[in-house]
């Protein structure tokens, strides 16, 4: 073994590239990179269940991921996570780093794999052994060394983590997929140029999770300081795909500029986090959950191409026919889509040219590594120290080679006053008094304890009885006794055919109270009832045999003609069949209880099925989404759109990312209305709009009936579709990045009777009023703020006051550096008049105020909430809206104001309040973003109203990974005690 330690001439080459060299610029974070490795190995990890333990995929995967989960090859994966960045502005070397995020090269690499090394197992045939045994020989017939055995055990990690980091820049950098993450950052907060939004992303991603990892020692457990580099079998599988312009000291050295860059993030923390979240409120908000390019979508997708790779690993035949393009839906569609007519500005190249030929080029996908991070003076210093002590261990008979940070060296927390950097180091304020009319007990803290589920992510009250139904009570009698909490766990994994499938959790509120004599211990999940989209509610008794059913109604329905067509289909047919497998799902994404004339159903969204469109790759991924009816705990109707507006679309659907249930045409039964913002519009003389978005009225309680009565029947008019008023779009010049997100926030105005639909990409929030003699909604007017505070995309809540006063609440959590506030509105004959303004007394830089919002009828009041609130922990406050509705209020204003607003091309000029109000709850835990969603409901009949509060990042910096973003439940029960100052006790 070769030990060198390098500082000099790494010093040396980093001046040089910081002045001379214009081609360096940045490409996804290794940090973002690392973060998706980490959830996807936990995802890999979950058995499939299509097949039986014996099968031949079953056994693949047991023995492959027995190789991943070996402490001694992360340090492998997480080197491979970052290889195909390599070469960005290091030494000329872009077009093998290039080459390395395509699968072509992932098929080179299996294939000089077996050549090498040999096939992983060898069948035996002998009943009286394993059918597989591990291969312990060379391909000459010599036997391996444990010291070899684990060179091969790294390489092959290596190969699944540089698969992992192709599949995820593709949805990350949008490649042909026109709505994809960086697109969407670039359509909302860099007016359309990607090429800007590419460049604060890719470091932005690193900031963000460095952020999340400060103050927080444990979280950083996972990053190694030491990275397993395959340098020999890299420069040979180079030369085998014909690139030999590789030579071993450049690639060794531009490696370990990575890991230098990557350990100076982790140390600095959240130092840098003001000056990114600064330039792209939209990139913190979705960096998790975008359903194309959010983390939880790369893990998903990755793990999705773990599959193919796993029996492409094992017997090397695979990708062949393909050169790799068929690995997974992901590149299949990025392959299909060279050269399509429908272009974005500033479009993603490819490595080959229209006719799906090879294309070596000088321009390429993906942009260089740490340009931004290198460059920053603040941060240069401690850049500096890592690279003057990385050090290299060479192994020369294998080529191999580790790269690492010795352990002694000091977070970046020792220097601070040396760098000079003052860290967003934001402290626990202690609750201050509110006028919020009474005090809470003790937390109690439910969760299912599943990692990366994120339990608690939505939340909805209703009176389902499910639990009673299943106990054998008639379900009039069981729905009016119940109290029943839908809990999201969206992102849940089941099994690993059904990845990030996601999963809701029927929770009676009535019993876990009685049964929990000591708050602070979490439930066990099965208190819970739990079901997903491929199976009825499960850890319970089946329910009494006339309420069972072999079959499902699957509802179709279509927008053009407003038909709905209803079928049964057969249960096991259906899970099996009509569902194909797919990743990120998201079943839970949205629920919300119907009350029908026959009693009160559960609905539970799930927008983001994503297979590949072979037969027309334009619209890209099918479904479009579906929502499922549940009758107590039985699923009796499934509606999907089997075709979408306007024939030939790009992107996404997500149907059903946002809904809500109301009578809107007054006629004793709810109607479902459902948002689907990332829907794209298309204009008259321009074409296609990206995510303009759109909303869906469905008549459920007619197909709920058919589906009753027999099911198969044609429903006429069961969905209406309403857009953006055509008057909006005149005269505005051609745009196709519209971004207007139509249908991202939707709101009930009971006593008016509209339909309130938000439009952050305007700054607006439309209003809708049922008409029967069109059979649809018409426009009735508007209210707005400013785009760029999010107004319309966030908390969105009416109410009426204790005095009869209808109001309306928007939260704007973008404004005055991401502090926010929320807007009332008071609502008077069809219009809206702003009458206050309302502001957190903390005023946190990037506490984003606003984000979520609850009506609270019974106490006059409206709580607001933000995940991000003291540096992600989350808080909660309460406002008294009645009487700021009644034009009264227990504070005295802080500002008076002259105020003007256009109201259906009307001037008013309103004189409106502002007021503050403090914290009330905080979370107990760093980074679990307490109050991502909120639930009010009187749980014990005193006539005094709980709060219910997720907390659905819980976990998220625990050093176990069996913990991480399981997600958790705060129920707050009111007592009779005077006021107090309220704080969420630790779990």
């Amino acid at each position: 073994m070769i030990f060198l330690r390098i500082p000099s001439l790494v010093s040396t080459y980093l001046s040089i590239s910081i002045h001379f060299l214009s081609g360096l610029s940045n490409a996804c974070g290794v940090l973002t990179h690392n973060e998706v490795l980490r959830r996807a190995r936990s995802l890999y990890s979950i058995s499939p269940s299509s097949s039986d333990d014996s099968s031949p995929f079953q056994l693949h995967h047991a023995y492959i991921n027995d190789i991943l989960s070996r402490p001694y090859t992360r340090p492998a994966a997480q080197a491979g996570a970052f290889f195909p960045d390599w070469g960005y502005g290091c030494f000329s070397n872009d077009v093998p780093a290039e080459a390395a995020h395509w699968p072509p090269f992932i098929v080179a690499s299996i294939r000089h794999f077996h050549k090498t090394y040999g096939p992983l197992y060898i069948q035996n045939d002998s009943d009286d052994e394993p059918i597989f045994t591990k291969n312990t020989l060379w391909p000459n017939g010599t036997f391996m060394s444990e010291e070899d055995q684990a060179h091969k055990d790294k390489l092959l990690t290596f190969i699944f983590s540089v698969t992992l980091h192709a599949s995820s820049d593709a949805t990350w950098h949008s490649l042909k997929m026109y709505n994809g993450f960086i697109r969407m950052i670039a359509g909302i907060d860099f007016a359309a140029s990607y090429s800007d939004a590419h460049t604060l992303a890719d470091t932005a991603g690193d900031i963000i999770l460095a952020h999340r990892m400060d103050g927080v020692p444990d979280s950083k457990s996972w990053v190694e300081k030491t990275w397993w580099i395959p340098t020999a079998d890299i420069l040979q599988i180079y030369e085998n795909m014909g690139i030999s312009t590789v030579n071993r000291f450049t690639f060794s050295f531009c490696v370990a500029r990575g890991l230098a860059a990557m350990q100076a993030l982790v140390s600095a923390g959240g130092a840098m986090y003001d000056t990114y979240a600064e330039k792209s409120p939209a990139m913190i908000e979705f960096f998790d959950e975008y359903y194309l390019g959010g983390l939880d979508e790369m893990a998903g997708t990755a793990v999705w191409c773990w599959r193919n790779l796993t029996e492409w690993m094992w017997d090397s035949n695979g990708g062949d026919a393909s050169d790799g393009w068929d690995l997974c839906d992901t590149f299949k569609l990025i392959k299909s889509r060279n050269g399509g007519k429908i272009e974005p500005p500033n479009p993603p190249l490819l490595p080959f040219s229209e006719d799906g030929e090879k294309n070596v080029g000088n321009t390429y996908t993906h942009i260089g590594v740490y340009n931004e991070v290198i460059r920053n003076q603040k941060l240069r210093k401690l850049v500096e120290r890592y690279e003057e002590n990385i050090y290299h261990d060479e192994d020369e008979r294998l080529g191999s080679e580790e790269v690492f940070v010795p352990d002694e060296l000091p977070y970046f927390e020792d220097y601070n006053e040396d760098v000079g950097i003052e860290g967003n180091k934001v402290g626990t304020p202690k609750p201050t008094p509110s006028p919020f009319p009474g005090s809470f007990t003790d937390p109690l803290y439910l969760s299912t304890g599943k990692p990366f589920s994120k339990f608690g992510s939505y939340l909805s009250i209703g009176n389902l009885g499910t639990k009673q139904i299943l106990d054998g009570i008639d379900i009039k009698t069981a729905q009016a006794e119940s109290i029943e909490l839908t809990a999201s766990a969206f992102v849940e994994t089941e099994d690993q055919d059904y990845v990030a499938g996601g999963a809701v959790y029927s929770i009676d509120l009535k019993e876990i109270l009685n049964d929990q004599p000591h708050p602070s211990i979490s439930l066990p999940q099965l208190q819970f009832l739990k079901t997903t989209s491929r199976s009825d509610y499960t850890h319970i008794l089946s329910p009494p045999s006339d309420d069972k059913t072999e079959k499902v109604c699957h509802a179709k329905g279509y927008f053009d003609n407003r038909k709905t067509i209803l079928e049964k289909v057969k249960l096991n047919d259906y899970i099996t069949n009509a569902i194909p497998n797919h990743p990120n799902a998201r079943f839970g994404a949205a629920t919300t209880p119907v009350r029908l004339k026959s009693g009160v159903y559960n609905v539970v969204t799930a927008p983001g099925p994503k297979i590949f469109n072979s037969s027309s790759p334009k619209i890209g991924f099918i479904p479009a989404g579906y929502l499922d009816v549940f009758k107590g705990p039985q699923r009796i109707l499934r509606l999907s759109f089997d075709d979408l507006p306007g024939g030939d679309r790009v992107g996404e659907r997500e149907f059903g990312s946002v809904v809500l249930a109301a009578d809107i045409d007054s006629d004793g039964e709810d109607e479902l209305v459902l948002g689907m913002p990332y829907a794209d519009g298309n204009r008259s003389g321009c074409g296609l709009q990206l995510a303009e978005g759109e909303v869906a009225v469905v008549r459920i309680g007619v197909l709920v009936e058919n589906a009753l009565k027999g099911c198969d029947e044609v429903v006429d008019g069961a969905v209406v579709r309403v857009t953006l008023p055509e008057w909006e779009k005149k005269g505005e010049d051609c745009d196709q990045n519209s971004y207007d997100w139509f249908g991202r926030s939707l709101v009930w105005m009971s006593k008016s009777r509209t339909i309130g639909v938000g439009a952050p990409g305007r700054g607006k929030v439309y209003f809708f009023k049922w008409d029967d003699g069109v059979g649809g909604l018409v426009f009735e007017y508007a209210v707005w703020g400013m785009k760029k505070d999010g107004f319309g995309g966030w908390g969105l809540e009416s109410g009426v006051s204790p005095t009869g006063k209808e109001w309306l609440a928007v939260g704007a959590p973008n404004d005055e550096h991401q502090i926010g506030h929320v807007a009332i509105f008071r609502i008077l004959k069809n219009e809206a008049a702003l009458v206050a303004k309302v502001k957190s007394k903390e005023a946190e830089k990037f506490g984003k105020f606003g984000m979520v919002l609850k009506g609270d009828d019974a106490e006059g009041g409206l709580w607001v909430s933000s995940p991000f609130a003291e540096g992600e922990r989350g808080a909660v406050w309460w406002v008294d809206i009645g009487a700021i509705a009644d034009g009264d209020g227990h504070w005295k204003p802080t500002a008076a104001r002259a105020a003007r607003q256009v109201i259906i091309g009307e001037l008013f000029s309103d004189i409106f309040m502002e007021y503050t109000t403090a914290q009330l709850l905080s979370g107990s835990e760093e980074k679990a973003h307490f109050g991502a969603s909120l639930a009010v409901v009187d749980i014990n009949g005193d006539k005094k109203s709980d709060l219910i509060v997720g907390i659905p990042f819980s976990g998220v910096t625990d050093k176990d990974e069996g913990m991480r973003f399981k997600g958790a439940v705060a129920v707050f029960v009111r007592t009779d005690e005077p006021p107090t100052m309220n704080g969420a006790s630790d779990q």
